[in-house]
């Protein structure tokens, strides 16, 4: 198999603290393995001498391996990352000063399916958090592939991250005198994988007359997963040191990304490292020394307080080590409702105790159950100072903040809710359904809609009831820690479960329709978003969007379709990579998106919408 690779490393971005171990851990892997492994084709892009890291070096690198001979091509990524809207941003040597001197993880993934290699991997050694400050909540990510109109079939896309949504990468202090400087952890555990080290995590089959060992994706996620929690664990490195690595697998579970032809020589068991010294301290792919940081290199508040240090013995689970005990008698307390609606994502998500922290956010919002209208909106956790209608009557009852009655005049009406804090939502409002948003500390976390009391769809909602508000909260905390993913036949089953339950709750085929779309299940975005049309006599944004059915579109106000612009924000990319143009004024609201799993504007992008989306809107009345 001809196989090609574009090594990145980044160790100095504008105005952040540089990093130690990016370039060296680029080149190291270079050098090790894929010189190893006989690449074709190899390109390193790094700041080791004292050049810059741009989109121009890295495009022209991705062009000189792009040969119509390989069938496999590997990009890896180390430097400061962050993630905007649940996207991977890479940080290259201008950024973030340079707002357009970064890479999209996301974007590049989507070019590459039809870059037409048949095989690509990326592996990203950076922090997935959250941009803390207003010049990386601005940066404008790029992909690094060409950019041509999608054509042919799509190619499977691997995706290897070093830490989990919302978490750092860290580098750590070599406990080997004679080794001096800091090693990545990630890029570590990963290059002694893929260089056969780990010898139960290879797959042996046979060539004619010889052994052959391949390493394949899955296994190596699972691997990675346990190995770079068990080296945080042996050496003791301080709190709140937690990383648990991510990756998202679409290739056939035959595809290999190391081999290696011939019995493995025994290795000499590895000695168990030794404590660091008093005072060592780790340094995030986005941090300092002496503690951890994000990816702006201010303090993460939002960091878990779970240390590795706390647990001796073995253990299963990668998570086990790092579970809090208040999290672990919570977990007693939800999960046997949780694993009666949702069996294997709950096993799996439960393992994280941020999932936890999630999962007990989202509740069902009190309030009414039935309008006369049969259309409604009731919060918690938020206020509505204002709102305005498209295709709709709006209506605040009584002296109640938190419930508005819908009286729709429109297929697909559409609501602006501007909140206490100045913040605005806009969401559909669904004939005979009334939505529930939960915002949690000012983030807006859920959308549910529920069939009103006294519609026709209220039996089918109070028979399945339970199952049904369990399944979504579920879901909801899995979206928002960034872990929800169909794969494998027990999630397969939940799909399928979502897909029925959909017609009593639209918000899930939302949440199924993000999941299908990282598992390129085309067919059954595709059906979904027929049944919707059928069932609603409009579609959902995202899951139009999603489906293809927007591509190349231009939306206009009015459209029957439930939503003006994504529902959830990570949906915002995808209006780059499906070529969709949304209304004027629309288009300019991007930079005034809040950090929040549902789309959520700042007040300078609710007075946008005032005056160009909902310029001609009717504001609600009071009824007493």
């Amino acid at each position: 198999m001809v196989r090609a690779a574009v090594f990145i490393g980044v160790d100095r971005a504008s105005g952040l603290t540089p990093l130690h171990d990016a370039a060296a851990g680029a080149r190291r892997l270079r050098d090790d393995w894929a010189v190893e492994q006989k690449f074709a084709y190899t390109e390193l892009v790094t700041d080791a001498d004292g050049a810059k890291v741009t989109l121009d070096r890295v495009y022209d690198a991705i062009g000189r391996v792009l040969k119509p001979d390989v069938e496999q091509l590997v990009v890896y990524f180390a430097g400061h990352g962050i993630n905007v809207a649940r996207h991977e941003c890479w940080l290259l040597s201008d950024a973030p000063r340079v707002g357009h001197a970064v890479i999209s993880a996301t974007i590049s993934e989507e070019q590459a399916r039809y870059c037409g290699v048949p095989h690509v991997v990326f592996i990203s050694d950076a922090c997935r958090t959250a941009a803390g400050s207003i010049g990386l909540q601005n940066v404008n990510g790029n992909g690094i592939f060409p950019n041509e109109e999608p054509t042919g079939t799509e190619k499977p896309v691997d995706l290897f991250f070093g830490a989990s949504l919302g978490r750092p990468t860290y580098e750590v202090s070599n406990v080997d005198d004679a080794v001096a400087g800091f090693t990545a952890l990630y890029t570590d555990a990963l290059g002694k994988a893929l260089r056969f080290q780990v010898p139960e995590l290879v797959d042996w089959t046979r060539e004619r007359d010889d052994e052959v060992g391949l390493i394949r994706p899955r296994r190596l996620r699972d691997h990675l997963n346990k190995a770079v929690t068990r080296t945080i664990r042996d050496r003791n490195l301080p709190d709140p040191v937690v990383q648990v690595p991510d990756a998202r697998i679409t290739s056939d579970p035959q595809v290999w990304v190391s081999r290696h032809v011939g019995r493995l020589p025994p290795l000499a068991p590895a000695p168990r490292p030794p404590r660091p010294p008093f005072g060592v301290a780790p340094v995030g792919r986005g941090g300092i020394d002496g503690g951890v940081r994000d990816g702006d290199g201010a303090p993460d508040e939002g960091e878990a307080t779970a240390s590795a240090a706390e647990t001796t013995g073995e253990f299963e689970s990668p998570f086990e080590s790092l579970r809090p005990p208040h999290v672990t008698q919570t977990r007693s307390d939800v999960a046997p409702d949780l694993r009666e609606a949702s069996g294997t994502l709950v096993s799996l998500a439960l393992q994280n105790p941020a999932f936890v922290a999630n999962l007990l956010s989202v509740t069902d919002a009190a309030g009414p159950r039935q309008f006369e209208t049969r259309c409604g909106f009731k919060l918690r956790g938020a206020r509505v100072r204002d709102a305005l209608a498209l295709g709709a009557d709006v209506q605040k009852l009584g002296g109640a903040d938190d419930i508005v009655r819908i009286n729709p005049q429109h297929v697909a009406p559409l609501v602006l809710l501007v909140l206490d804090d100045g913040s605005g939502v806009v969401v559909p409002a669904i004939r005979d359904f009334i939505g529930a948003l939960t915002f949690d500390a000012g983030e807006f976390v859920d959308l549910a809609y529920e069939p009103s009391a006294n519609g026709w769809r209220a039996g089918a909602y109070q028979e399945r009831a339970r199952e049904l508000q369990t399944l979504r909260k579920v879901v909801a905390a899995a979206s928002r820690n960034g872990s929800f993913r169909l794969e494998g036949e027990d999630a397969a089953r939940l799909a399928r479960r979502m897909q029925l339950l959909k017609g009593v709750d639209p918000s899930l085929a939302i949440y199924a329709a993000y999941a299908y779309y990282d598992g390129r299940d085309r067919q059954r975005l595709t059906e979904m978003n027929d049944f919707l049309r059928r069932d609603l006599d409009a579609v959902l944004f995202d899951v139009a969007l999603l489906a293809g059915a927007l591509d190349g579109c231009r939306i206009a106000v009015g459209d029957p379709l439930l939503g003006l612009f994504p529902l959830l924000s990570q949906g915002w990319i995808y209006l780059r990579t499906r070529r969709v143009t949304l209304p004027e004024g629309a288009e300019r609201l991007q930079p005034h998106l809040r950090e929040s799993l549902w789309t959520q504007f700042d007040a300078r992008g609710v007075d946008l919408l005032r005056s160009t989306s909902f310029k001609d809107a009717s504001s609600w009345q009071l009824v007493d």
